[in-house]
């Protein structure tokens, strides 16, 4: 290119730049609507809200215009669907911007061809529904940040043009930006949580959905509180009914039944165990006295196995089979009790064979390991290897002590490999803390894990051991299920400090 000419691309650049910088202030609050796919291809859903919800978070990070959130732009569209708005599209954003307090509305559609994407956008004035300003880019879909930014720029005129911001492109984000898009879709929080955490696997550095997971599981662990609290008051209603002798022996019946249900499907078996123990010793109406005991040792023996308390489990299991050969529960309980026999007699035999277990593993990985730059590597794998074995042949308390000196150990190494050992390190620990009946401790672990896990995106994936281990806790505590001594499966008072802990 001649000198002229580079001087002339470089006016027309500044030119640009001058315009968009000239351009008025935009009014806000702006709403972004989700963009129309022009292919009416189903595979490219997920870029209508994909699109819309990271422009809309990049106007919010930029300060320079408020914007209207993407829950108050959801209930104003849901409301227009159920009217059947119809009318141009200037005139629907008009009406959206109305109801949600904007001024602006910015609405656009997206075509792909092969790897090419072409964004087109407009600015709506709510007040008049006049386009304020058309813009269009095109580029390729690894790139479609930028392309945004782009887009961004020429509507607003909200660029800097001393410094660039770089975006991150290629495949991987394409991929992450899908997911995220697929999970801005869903309506059930759950799969929206797997498709962020996918989301973040495959480009930990895509923020959108990074910061949208921990939005969403703040709000998941506040609901968990409030949920507690509307149980723990159904659970009192219910007991109320329990004893209240105005009421038919059918309604105090069935208000056992649903005690029972509450407990097991919030996983707070100490509460189950507390208030099986109670109806058990209540006195009821001949009618449903036998069902409910029926439901009570069930119950009761459901809530010590989850407790670990397999001794006390096998008891309640037998006086069951005892007591009501004829119930539906009976070829379940029998099951149960053929289960809770083999773990009892596994667990001598496991103790047994551990040690020449862990040393046949130490002389393979021994052999296994060559010197150079693996050997930490094959160190670590050892080390893991003890805090594993231990826990899988019942040595519960071994295992927690070597579990917790190797997370000390490489909790801090820079390395994904490391960090999912280290998550799986704090899954042993848990697993053995629980075993043993220490449960308060194991929720701290189980906290110290997910904690992790969130801290570190490239380990994303391992989010599912915390949902494995949470489920796997009782979602109470032994102190605020039971404020009095509670009666073992004999009738008898536990021992004070046992904690039907399992030898």
């Amino acid at each position: 290119m001649s000198g002229m000419g580079r001087v002339a691309g470089i006016l027309l650049v500044l030119l640009a730049a001058e315009t968009w910088a000239a351009k008025p202030v935009t009014k806000g609050p702006v709403a972004v609507l989700p963009f129309k796919n022009l292919n009416q291809d189903a595979t490219l859903e997920w870029m209508r809200l994909g699109i819309a919800e990271t422009l809309l978070s990049d106007l919010r990070a930029s300060g320079r215009v408020q914007v209207v959130e993407r829950e108050q732009l959801g209930h104003a569209l849901a409301e227009l669907a159920l009217q059947e708005a119809r009318g141009t599209e200037e005139s629907t954003a008009s009406r959206v911007g109305r109801m949600v307090g904007a001024r602006t509305v910015l609405l656009g559609s997206f075509q792909r061809a092969g790897n090419q994407l072409r964004l087109n956008a407009r600015l709506v004035a709510v007040e008049t529904g006049v386009v304020l300003d058309t813009a269009k880019v095109t580029g390729k879909l690894e790139q479609i940040f930028a392309l945004q930014d782009d887009l961004v720029v020429r509507l607003l005129g909200t660029g800097d043009t001393k410094a660039p911001r770089r975006r991150r492109t290629g495949p991987r984000v394409v991929k992450a930006y899908e997911l995220y898009g697929r999970a801005l879709a869903s309506v059930s929080e759950t799969e929206r949580v797997a498709l962020l955490r996918e989301a973040v696997k495959a480009e930990p550095d895509f923020t959108y959905a990074r910061e949208d997971l921990v939005r969403l599981e703040a709000r998941l662990r506040e609901y968990r509180r409030a949920a507690a609290a509307a149980r723990e008051e159904r659970r009192s209603r219910l007991l109320a009914m329990l004893g209240d002798e105005s009421l038919t022996p059918e309604e105090r019946g069935n208000a056992a039944f649903q005690l029972f249900v509450l407990h097991k499907h919030a996983r707070s078996w100490w509460g189950l165990r507390r208030d099986a123990e109670r109806i058990r010793g209540m006195t009821l109406p001949e009618r449903i006295s036998a069902s409910v005991r029926e439901q009570a040792l069930e119950s009761l023996a459901k809530a010590h196995r989850e407790l670990r308390q397999r001794e006390a489990a096998l008891q309640v299991t037998e006086r069951f089979l005892r007591e009501f050969p004829g119930s539906v529960h009976t070829l379940t309980m029998e099951v149960q009790a053929n289960r809770l026999i083999a773990e009892l007699r596994e667990r001598p035999a496991g103790r047994a064979t551990a040690a020449r277990v862990i040393a046949e593993n130490d002389a393979w990985t021994t052999q296994a390991r060559q010197p150079g730059p693996s050997q930490a590597y094959w160190i670590r794998k050892l080390e893991l290897d003890h805090c594993t074995l231990r826990c899988e042949h019942f040595l519960f308390e071994e295992a927690r002590l070597v579990c917790r000196s190797f997370i000390e150990s490489w909790r801090h190494h820079d390395d994904t490999d490391a960090r999912v050992d280290v998550s799986i390190a704090l899954m042993k620990e848990i697993t053995a803390l629980a075993e043993m009946g220490r449960f308060t401790e194991a929720n701290a672990s189980l906290e110290e894990l997910e904690s992790f896990v969130d801290a570190h995106p490239d380990i994303a994936a391992q989010r599912n051991l915390v949902e494995g281990a949470r489920n796997s806790l009782p979602s109470d505590d032994e102190e605020a299920a039971a404020p009095g001594t509670p009666e073992g499966p004999s009738g008898g008072a536990v021992r004070a400090g046992s904690n039907g802990k399992n030898p």
